[in-house]
């Protein structure tokens, strides 16, 4: 093989792997890892836009500003919530999959103690950098916002 023939074959060889490498999602590019906090805003614009009249808007609008939400997820399948609503400090620590469209999470500590409850949340990335919560009930959908990139 004469050796212009090697070159070119070595170059498509690193070219095809390096391909390859980048086809596969790794966790310093992966949407779902970072730091997160309650996207209020937009769901306040939501609830004004769903307004009926009979003040439920006006109680959750009011629910909504009282909340700190921030939830951090991590390359190793954990996250952790530290909330606090009307001055009621909460963190709730367990583990995450990834699913098609964004992840699901399962409790497995809640204020440094084991929650047995198996609570599930569906995560679902909106884009890069929105993603909305739905409880496994259905009776709570809370959408966050990115503030850092993590890992």
């Amino acid at each position: 093989m004469s050796r212009a023939l090697r070159i070119v074959t070595f170059i498509c060889l690193v070219s095809l792997t390096a391909i390859i490498a980048g086809c596969g999602e790794s966790a310093e590019t992966d949407a779902r890892i970072g730091s997160w906090k309650l996207d209020a805003e937009t769901m306040k614009k939501d609830l004004e836009a769903k307004d009926d009249g009979s003040g439920m808007e006006g109680f959750a609008l009011a629910m909504i500003s009282s909340m700190q939400f921030q939830l951090d997820t991590h390359a190793d399948g954990t996250f952790t919530i530290n909330a606090n609503f009307m001055g009621e400090a909460e963190t709730i620590g367990g583990t995450w999959t990834r699913t098609e469209d964004g992840m699901l999470m399962t409790n497995t500590t809640k204020n440094g103690e084991p929650d047995e409850s198996g609570e599930t949340a569906e995560v679902k990335l909106i884009d890069d950098d929105h993603m909305k919560l739905v409880q496994s009930n259905g009776d709570m959908e809370m959408k966050f916002v990115r503030i850092v990139v993590v890992e």
